[in-house]
């Protein structure tokens, strides 16, 4: 385990070893807009966001969702000028 500080009020957390940031993209143009999609809380942040679920499926259910995404298919879709056109 290793130290890391929670993406909302900056509180000590561990998490494991191998966690790191993960992004989307740069933030231009997306939803993301360039910030984490795997972010991580303390217990009380988590609660206050998300309310009483089981994390540890609600972070497993999310890793299947990212996982499922062909990079390829998506970049494709991204650069598509068709994209651009419907928006």
């Amino acid at each position: 385990m290793k130290d890391w500080d929670c993406a909302k009020c900056g509180k000590n957390i561990c998490v494991p070893d191998d966690y790191h940031l993960e992004y989307c993209c740069s933030g231009h143009m997306c939803g993301c807009m360039g910030y984490p999609i795997n972010p991580v809380y303390c217990d009380a942040c988590a609660m206050a966001i998300y309310g009483n679920v089981n994390m540890e499926e609600a972070v497993s259910n999310a890793q299947e969702v990212v996982d499922s995404y062909d990079e390829e298919e998506v970049d494709d879709y991204l650069f598509d000028d068709l994209f651009w056109k419907e928006m």
